[in-house]
């Protein structure tokens, strides 16, 4: 039914979104990580704080890709015209946030 009512191309709908976000997720990590490394003592306990803090940047950038991706594979569209919707309804923080999905739609 999905592709006779939305061709091929809806098989690949907000797939886009997903392959941004592995790339800027182990952007982030691993250059925060090495940042974050090189300013702590070589200890257990350095690298320990580095990948806390790696994991709390990945968590703070990934919230909102995941909303987008699954705005995108939901309703289709442009990423950034769903991204400015979703921002200008919840703001900043709204976009970040986990509420439910219905209600930013």
């Amino acid at each position: 039914a999905m592709l006779r009512e939305s061709g091929v191309p809806a098989f690949f709908r907000g797939v886009g979104v997903p392959l941004l976000n592995s790339v800027l997720m182990n952007t982030v990590m691993f250059v925060v990580f090495e940042e974050v490394r090189s300013a702590l003592p070589d200890t257990t306990g350095g690298a320990l704080a580095a990948g806390a803090v790696s994991g709390l940047a990945q968590s703070l950038l990934s919230t909102p890709m995941d909303l987008l991706k699954i705005q995108v594979q939901l309703r289709g569209g442009h990423p950034l015209s769903i991204l400015r919707r979703l921002a200008a309804r919840s703001g900043a923080v709204g976009v970040a946030s986990t509420r439910r999905l219905d209600e930013h739609a």
